[in-house]
């Protein structure tokens, strides 16, 4: 299982030295190294879950699935930045941004009093 997300971790670090971010400073092997953690974590619960009388092969009813998205959620805010964070942060000489249309300066245009 580690060898998959490594090898997911090293693609991702390909893809942002060729956008420009230096290797060192990309976040993507410790953010797919975590993930098998957070798999690990999931596994736990459902064994529990399973000990404790719940059905493994029922369908989880809303308050799990609830449990499951808050769970979800948390976990990618949480992993998450180390990983973009290096990528929001790297510009080029040429580099508008991550992307290259923003919202507010149009809008600031359309309203600045001339």
């Amino acid at each position: 299982m580690w060898g998959v997300f490594f090898a997911s971790g090293l693609f991702h670090v390909a893809i942002d030295v060729s956008s420009g971010i230096d290797a060192k400073h990309s976040g993507a092997i410790p953010f797919f190294l975590i993930q098998p953690v957070g798999l690990i974590v999931e596994d736990l619960v459902n064994t529990i879950a399973s000990s404790l009388g719940r059905n493994p092969g029922r369908t989880p009813s809303i308050t799990e699935r609830f449990i499951g998205a808050v769970w979800f959620g948390l976990w990618m805010a949480w992993t998450a930045p180390a990983y973009l964070y290096p990528v929001l942060n790297s510009k080029g000489p040429d580099d508008a941004g991550v992307v290259p249309i923003s919202v507010i300066r149009l809008f600031s245009s359309l309203v600045a009093v001339k």
